[in-house]
């Protein structure tokens, strides 16, 4: 657990299910250490079984918007 970053030691205990359903995301925002949001305000679907392609310029908040899609991090 020491080895973990602390958004990652936050999240509930246990295994994450597979995905039964879409993905689906309502207003996310994700702020950074400074108060910046790279993310702020996303909304989308994504239905069971399709792919999403996240682009965009350095910095956007793709990653951060994938890790929140993965359960590694929470929005704020």
């Amino acid at each position: 657990e020491g080895m973990l970053p602390p958004e990652l030691q936050a999240l509930p205990d246990g295994p994450v299910s597979p995905l039964s359903g879409d993905i689906v995301l309502t207003g996310v925002t994700v702020a950074d250490d400074g108060g910046a949001k790279p993310i702020d305000g996303v909304s989308l679907v994504t239905p069971l079984g399709r792919r999403l392609a996240l682009v965009g310029p350095q910095g956007g908040g793709k990653e951060a918007l994938s890790q929140v899609m993965a359960r590694l991090m929470r929005p704020s």
